[in-house]
């Protein structure tokens, strides 16, 4: 038997992949998948032990929420940024410029996204919110100057007030307060104006959370951070009081002077007292055993935990200090009637630290540095830093390391945050 020769040529068909024939978004979905996860390392790389201090203490942590998230319109600012922020990481770990444009573009895309959910009834949601907090993180990475980073937070802080407080109590919404808000008592540094944080319905957050904790007289390291971080909220709006009675041409009430210096004496000793529980903590292994495994802490944290809020507490103790002796020189030389002007007492920065115990107190560290010849850039080199954990440490310090003016990405690049020695 001969076989026949076909009378014409045989046709060749495209060959389809199982997930384009069988489901044509099972690729996006799939590489969705792996972003989110691939998000984890982000955390624990920037963030290890600020979102272990948290994440099992709060209803919904970042992958709970993330994994959870149902594809929609609202969540493409949110997948944006996060495809953003592991593309930079990656980038800046390989030295690879290429992999850093692409994460700015990505952000870019992310920004548009969100800038067109900001437009819509969803304004208000989590998942716009969340978009918005991990877009200003990547701004703060990868700002394209040193101030668009304030932008970004002035929108997240718009958005938090628009929503309330009461709104950030439970699920996602506390996680995502707990994790920028560093950054937004930063930010008041920055700018020399009171923080919201610090108003008393942001402050009752966390004494509802803890209410019966308290009453049981359970000693807890996430509490006591909290406890802390509230009081150092205040701090902004201690300064900018301060600076406004400095600076002001006219005879200061003496009674808002007196509430002044009577409000930062009873911060001060909220901090000493929260830095002795917290010494108390570091202090006895039983105790550190039983903060790690109450929260699911791991022990190799607890220590560096309190250190840095230890330092966090160290440096703002040391400005209300420099708060309140500059005010009483002030109401001294107002009671005299000296002929010495406000301007000559008044310091932009009261509480910064002098130079020569700065090299002591603050860690620095080599940066990482990825050049771009190609001719397409604008700027024949750019440097982009690998800073690590030094946000990490930023936040655990609780934002104090922008008091003299320094952003987040500045202060953690030159590792503006102090971490004291704890007794062993």
């Amino acid at each position: 038997m001969a076989a026949r020769k076909p009378n014409r040529p045989a046709i060749l068909l495209p060959r389809l992949a199982i997930d384009e024939l069988v489901a044509p978004r099972l690729a996006e979905q799939a590489l969705s998948t792996q972003t989110t996860e691939s998000f984890h390392g982000w955390l624990m790389y920037y963030f290890p032990r600020s979102y272990s201090s948290f994440s099992n203490r709060v209803d919904t942590n970042w992958m709970d929420f993330l994994r959870g998230l149902q594809p929609s319109v609202r969540s493409h600012a949110l997948m944006w940024a996060v495809r953003a922020l592991v593309m930079f990481q990656m980038g800046t770990l390989q030295g690879n410029a290429n992999a850093i444009d692409c994460a700015r573009s990505m952000y870019g895309r992310g920004v548009g996204c969100l800038r067109s959910l900001l437009q819509t009834p969803f304004a208000l949601t989590e998942e716009a919110l969340a978009a918005s907090v991990l877009l200003g993180g990547y701004e703060i990475l990868d700002g394209s100057s040193e101030d668009t980073w304030i932008s970004h937070t002035r929108g997240i802080r718009q958005i938090m007030r628009a929503r309330g407080a009461a709104a950030h109590k439970t699920g996602i919404s506390r996680t995502l307060l707990l994790s920028f808000r560093p950054f937004l008592v930063a930010e008041s540094f920055v700018l020399g104006e009171p923080c919201f944080l610090g108003d008393p319905n942001w402050i009752s957050l966390t004494k509802n959370v803890y209410k019966e904790e308290e009453q049981n007289g359970e000693s807890s390291l996430g509490r006591i951070m909290d406890y802390a971080f509230n009081e150092i909220t205040k701090c902004p709006g201690y300064y900018a009081s301060t600076q406004a009675i400095l600076t002001s041409q006219v005879e200061t009430d003496p009674i808002v002077l007196e509430t002044l210096l009577g409000d930062i004496s009873e911060s001060k000793e909220s901090l000493h007292n929260l830095k002795a529980e917290l010494l108390n903590v570091t202090g006895d292994e039983k105790l550190t055993s039983t903060a790690a495994s109450m929260q699911s802490i791991p022990p190799s944290y607890v220590r560096t935990l309190a250190q840095l809020t230890c330092g966090g507490i160290y440096s703002s103790l040391a400005m209300l200090d420099q708060l309140t002796s500059v005010l009483l020189s002030d109401r001294d030389r107002r009671g005299r009637a000296s002929t010495v002007s406000p301007a000559s007492i008044y310091q932009k920065n009261p509480w910064q630290v002098p130079l020569a115990q700065e090299s002591k107190l603050y860690n620095n560290g080599p940066l990482k540095t990825v050049r771009d010849d190609s001719a397409k850039s604008s700027n024949l080199s750019f440097n982009v830093q690998s800073i690590g954990d030094r946000l990490d440490k930023f936040s655990l310090n609780m934002g104090v390391a922008s008091m003299s003016g320094s952003s987040p990405i500045q202060a953690a690049a030159l590792g503006r945050f102090v971490q004291p020695q704890l007794p062993r």
